[in-house]
């Protein structure tokens, strides 16, 4: 079993997003997969309860959950491949801390932005690196129209020993759409859909390569 955690302490990163589209798309390659939500504003949980009411079959379980100690308990009875946890975008840390010691890996999304990359490296300083955990920095929200920011940051995170997925996730209205329909962009149609699709498809295909085939069992 692998428990791969969604982190940032800032909201509106891509954070949810990132883990429910990952969720979607790992179902096609592995049989058994959970998303937990344990961020209080239940963001993943209004977007499952939106698929729940339009009849859409995520593909994925489910649950909610605020006790970062469940994940030790879902570890014991191994009944999932993968296990994806969307945390909470807040800047409190300590119910990060105790969740990242359940964690095989962490995944750390941010927007290329200079203000954002400043709040992500404080948390890589002052909760993942002390951890001892796995983890990698995956730009969001950028600009379609031109990834110079988005290279940029890439370079800089690298250059300072950060590891940073290869794919970058642009900034599409699809992303938004979906959520608000309540489905995972592999079964969102509208513009630009195709695009924000590939994205998620490439961040998986690293996830998977590196962390569910590549990673050892703990």
């Amino acid at each position: 079993m692998r428990v791969l955690i969604f982190a940032s302490q800032k909201g509106g990163v891509g954070k949810t997003t990132s883990a429910v589209n990952v969720a979607a798309i790992l179902t096609e390659q592995v049989r058994r997969v959970l998303l937990v939500d344990t961020d209080a504003n239940r963001s993943a949980t209004g977007w499952v309860d939106r698929a729940e009411r339009a009849g859409i079959t995520l593909g994925f379980d489910y649950t909610a959950e605020t006790d970062p100690a469940m994940l030790a308990r879902i570890r014991q009875t191994n009944q999932y491949d993968v296990v994806l946890v969307d945390t909470s975008g807040a800047r409190e840390s300590a119910a990060l801390v105790t969740v990242i010691r359940h964690a095989d890996a962490v995944f750390l999304p941010s927007p290329p932005a200079a203000l954002d990359l400043d709040g992500l490296v404080k948390t890589i300083r002052d909760v993942v690196r002390p951890s001892g955990v796995p983890y990698r920095v995956l730009l969001t929200r950028a600009d379609p129209r031109g990834l110079a920011r988005a290279e940029s940051a890439r370079t800089g995170l690298v250059e300072a020993g950060h590891p940073v997925f290869s794919t970058v996730v642009r900034s599409y209205v699809a992303h938004e759409d979906a959520t608000l329909r309540g489905v995972p962009i592999t079964s969102y149609r509208g513009k630009y859909a195709s695009e924000a699709e590939l994205d998620y498809r490439r961040v998986t295909a690293e996830i998977f390569r590196d962390y569910v085939m590549g990673g050892d069992d703990r």
